[in-house]
């Protein structure tokens, strides 16, 4: 599972910021919905953009999300959390304010478990669950739906 929730922005307008800042570099599909099953490269990016009261949910049909996401965000200084998660595999969160990058979190499995985390701890989180022995057990689905929660979305991670 894999999603960024960007605050504050209406849906047509985040499709046309898209669209004016990829230009003819990409053929770029929108729709609502869940995505299709995800690939690491595709011929035409999906991106499904679900409107929610005040955010909006982006997700893309790439394994390793959007990366050029990043830069939209960043650019026209949105408010945003990405969310990405399988279990056993990896659990991360990124949180962008005003557009820059400000924290993210990371524990996953490579040829072992890896943690990394980088910027200043947010008032809202747990970093008592940080320090959890087994770094799979770090940063488990219920805490990053707690955190999408202590920013007022409304989203779940199953």
């Amino acid at each position: 599972m894999q999603f960024t929730v960007i605050r504050n922005i209406e849906k047509e307008r985040f499709k046309n910021v898209v669209k004016r800042m990829i230009g003819e570099r990409k053929v770029i599909e929108f729709f609502d919905g869940d995505i299709e099953q995800q690939q690491y490269n595709c011929e035409i990016l999906k991106v499904s953009v679900m409107q929610k009261v005040g955010y909006l949910i982006v997700k893309t049909n790439l394994e390793n999300g959007w990366p050029y996401l990043e830069s939209v965000i960043e650019s026209n200084n949105f408010h945003a959390i990405s969310i990405r998660f399988e279990k056993d595999r990896i659990s991360e969160f990124g949180v962008w304010e005003s557009g820059k990058r400000v924290r993210f979190v990371q524990a996953i499995k490579d040829s072992r478990w890896v943690w990394f985390e980088k910027g200043e701890i947010k008032a809202w989180e747990a970093p008592e669950f940080y320090k959890e022995k087994i770094i799979k057990n770090r940063l488990p689905s219920s805490l990053l739906t707690r955190y999408l929660h202590e920013n007022e979305y409304a989203e779940s991670i199953a």
